[in-house]
């Protein structure tokens, strides 16, 4: 039992740098952050030069708490959405953080993909 990201509590020390935990010291800074994808949604990009492309939206939740993500597209087609972005993934998101306490995730490396969680 316990929480899902303690089977990979030697890769979090290994690579991670910030905690939702400590987040909100982090603002203005890019960080690596472990955590479980949650409350994934995807969706076209309507207006504006990125027209067509995806983003998406989810929660990352680790150990200590959650924060709410935005993926944004940059390269043809949403090239950073096709890293396999899935509800109960575990992941190392590399986060830009905001000062409202929300994360901007550009993309997620093959490599810094865990495994799929059951919770």
């Amino acid at each position: 039992s316990g929480h899902p990201l303690n089977k990979f509590s030697e890769e979090l020390n290994l690579f991670a740098n910030a905690s939702t935990e400590n987040l909100w010291q982090k603002v203005d800074q890019i960080v690596n952050l472990g955590g479980i994808v949650g409350q994934l949604k995807k969706n076209k990009i309507k207006k504006g030069p990125n027209e067509g492309k995806l983003m998406a939206k989810f929660v990352l939740d680790d150990q200590y708490g959650s924060v709410d993500v935005v993926v944004k597209s940059r390269g043809e087609a949403g090239t950073p959405l096709r890293a396999s972005l899935e509800p109960r993934a575990a992941t190392m998101a590399p986060l830009s953080v905001h000062s409202d306490g929300r994360g901007t995730l550009s993309s997620i490396p093959a490599a810094s993909r865990c495994a799929r969680t059951s919770r």
